[in-house]
């Protein structure tokens, strides 16, 4: 299973203006480390201050070096197809690695409405974002017939001259939800502290199945258990106030309902929680560090990931 990292952009520890020069290291570290990919979250409003995703991947491009870089997840829907395509394609440009659109619908309906959008259509409105993302991103312009996007008389500003953008709709699993991810993507992202190993496996199997019905090779299909947040310590009454404190009012979740869904805890009980999803299957798992975050990407590499039995 390989590991890739979460880029900091929630001020859990330190002052948000810290956080472009955290994630700097982070990106250092993480290839040092041998760490695969650094990725980046969206979302208009948080229970916190929040930097945006797209534009902190943009500040690391050019020293990223070979990781490949991920939205996970980007909102299309609410930024935009094109406009998010836009930025994607640049980000390409400008990265010496793979890109990944790593999207969503969005699960916040404060998100939709500062986006002026209609929560009760964001399921009809991803499906079409999805429409219009496979063809900008296939380098063809924005498909006639849609209800919410109108094809542009000239050509948009999406480039076409760059790397090609995987596109991986995200899931926590539901039918519905899987059949969108077979039927548009190359690859599928769930989320950590919404499943569990058991869960993701039994929604792998169901993957599988819909891509073979679709003539597709489920052998070629990436996918990845992302926002696996994480704080590795041996002091219980640590990660007992990572829990407590931090985790459970940011994420408006009781610490019972997270534990044993996040990495928080001793290395042992870190291995044995990314040894289960491994062990299900799970291709790649995105980390991210709650605080420290160069000591605890040390502390995955050297103290849980060789424990993995892969």
């Amino acid at each position: 299973m390989q590991a890739a990292v979460h880029l900091p952009q929630v001020p859990f520890a330190g002052p948000a203006t810290e956080l472009p020069a955290r994630a700097r290291d982070v990106v250092d570290a993480a290839g040092d480390l041998g760490f695969v990919a650094v990725s980046a979250n969206d979302h208009f409003t948080f229970s916190t201050q929040w930097v945006d995703g797209l534009m902190l991947l943009a500040s690391i491009a050019e020293r990223a070096g070979p990781l490949e870089l991920m939205t996970t997840v980007a909102l299309p829907a609410l930024r935009g197809p094109v406009a998010f395509a836009s930025s994607i394609t640049a980000l390409a440009a400008m990265s010496k690695g793979r890109v990944v659109a790593g999207v969503g619908p969005g699960s916040s309906a404060a998100d939709h409405g500062l986006a002026g959008l209609d929560w009760s259509r964001r399921w009809q409105r991803y499906d079409e974002t999805l429409q219009v993302l496979r063809s900008l991103l296939g380098g063809d312009g924005v498909p006639a017939g849609l209800r919410f996007y109108a094809p542009a008389d000239q050509p948009t500003a999406v480039l076409t001259d760059v790397p090609h953008v995987q596109l991986w709709p995200a899931s926590w699993g539901s039918e519905a939800g899987l059949r969108r991810v077979a039927a548009h993507g190359e690859g599928w992202l769930a989320s950590a502290y919404h499943t569990s190993p058991d869960e993701f496996g039994l929604a792998r199997t169901r993957l599988e199945a819909a891509l073979r019905r679709r003539g597709a090779d489920p052998g070629g299909f990436g996918h990845a258990v992302v926002t696996m947040w994480t704080y590795v310590s041996d002091r219980p009454e640590t990660t007992r106030r990572i829990l407590a404190d931090v985790l459970a009012p940011a994420l408006g979740r009781a610490p019972d309902a997270l534990r044993g869904r996040v990495c928080v805890g001793s290395p042992a009980e870190c291995t044995r929680l990314v040894g289960a999803y491994a062990a299900q299957g799970c291709r790649r798992m995105h980390f991210w560090p709650i605080a420290d975050e160069v000591e605890q990407l040390e502390l995955l590499a050297h103290h849980v990931l060789p424990g993995v039995v892969q």
